[in-house]
């Protein structure tokens, strides 16, 4: 019976002692700014000025959450807003490159006036030092 009682307070230390979920790594979070002065926005033949700021959240799994809604004035003094629905991120995100490509509904006076697509790149070389960073920018006018 003893033996019984050791083997058993055996069992159930090995059981809490070995673990198998291991910590999962952590979520990096950060921020990009965007310059838009210039844009053109053929919708309204119209060109933006200001930054757009996006925080986001590359998660354990390496999906990039960045939901926003911003608005951005134009040089005509119209304001418009930009709420993004659509979010596709090449990785490898191992701290040297990141591709992100958005989508973006752009309504103006509360109306949809097109769509904007935008892709980010960023490439760091192993100095830490930014080699490339790239923003293209392109519009679909409803």
């Amino acid at each position: 019976m003893k033996t019984l009682k050791v083997f058993m307070l055996l069992c159930i230390i090995a059981v809490f002692a070995f673990n198998p979920i291991k910590a999962q790594p952590p979520v990096i979070k950060g921020e990009y700014t965007y310059d838009m002065t210039g844009q053109y926005i053929p919708c309204t033949d119209d060109y933006l000025t200001g930054f757009v700021t996006v925080e986001y959240k590359i998660m354990p799994n390496l999906y990039m959450e960045k939901p926003f809604k911003v608005y951005i004035t134009g040089t005509s003094g119209k304001v418009y807003e930009l709420s993004q629905i659509y979010v596709s991120n090449s990785f490898p995100f191992n701290g040297k490159e990141i591709t992100d490509v958005s989508t973006a509904i752009v309504k103006l006076d509360g109306k949809v006036i097109g769509k904007l697509h935008w892709t980010y790149h960023l490439t760091i070389n192993a100095n830490g030092e930014v080699t490339v960073e790239k923003f293209d920018v392109g519009w679909d006018c409803k």
